[in-house]
């Protein structure tokens, strides 16, 4: 309704909500992940990286506990973390790197700025 009416900055708000609840009743993996995939094409063309960043970053979460999905995680997680450094949100940045250090301490690359 309000994506229709013209409210176009909600239209990656509406995708990722559509992500989080079909995770929950889909079968198909495939399907959440374009989902995920169009809600932050949304948020990063609008210029909200904070939303781009948290939904790399359920994308990041939903890739790791699907075995089809799992090789995806990695690069999500990455993408969140740069978004967030983007956006200015460095203590957020470093708490990922903190929390999922095989991903981070692979490449010292990716290691936040400090």
């Amino acid at each position: 309704k309000y994506v229709a009416g013209g409210a176009i900055n909600l239209v990656h708000k509406v995708q990722l909500l559509d992500a989080e609840m079909m995770k929950r009743t889909s079968q198909n993996s495939d399907k959440v992940l374009q989902k995920y995939k169009a809600a932050i094409v949304s948020a990063t063309r609008s210029g909200f990286l904070q939303d781009a960043a948290l939904s790399n970053y359920l994308c990041a979460q939903y890739c790791q506990t699907n075995s089809k999905l799992e090789s995806y995680h990695e690069m999500y997680m990455v993408k969140s973390r740069d978004q967030f450094l983007s956006w200015g949100a460095s203590e957020v940045a470093k708490s990922l790197c903190e929390r999922y250090p095989n991903v981070f301490s692979k490449m010292k690359s990716l290691r936040p700025r400090r």
